[in-house]
């Protein structure tokens, strides 16, 4: 009995993804807008490089003082084949404008079956169902 060899499958363009997710992500991040973006309006991130595409980089976030590309890039290092849609906000917004803005649950529910919200670096929990209503 002989070895045939290797048989190689790329899904999903070849983004190296290995496994389908249910899961649809929205990361909510109150950030410094790089040019061509534009606040409460969901972004598709198939892999990093995407967001850098957009301008979010390591060297934006050293310039802004955030962490915007390190949270992006440690999602998809825990979670390659997962998609996430991010959703910039006025970091200078409380959470209770956050709560109220029709803006931002207009985005939120521009992602098709978004059963996920991701909120880095806020310090108070922001009522989730709020938004969702």
């Amino acid at each position: 009995m002989s070895f045939a060899g290797a048989n190689i499958n790329k899904l999903n363009g070849g983004l190296n993804r290995q496994v389908s997710s249910d899961r649809v992500i929205a990361l909510i991040c109150g950030m410094t807008l790089p040019g061509g973006m534009s606040f409460n309006k969901a972004y598709e991130l198939l892999d990093i490089t995407t967001a850098e595409d957009l301008g979010i980089t390591e060297s934006s976030d050293d310039t802004n003082d955030e962490l915007v590309h390190f949270h992006l890039s440690e999602m998809f290092r825990l979670s390659p084949g997962t998609t996430f849609h991010l959703i910039p906000v006025d970091a200078t917004q409380t959470v209770a404008a956050l709560v109220a803005s029709e803006e931002l649950k207009t985005a939120i529910r521009s992602v098709d079956g978004v059963n996920v919200l991701a909120l880095p670096d806020w310090i108070q929990p922001l009522p989730l169902l709020m938004l969702m209503r």
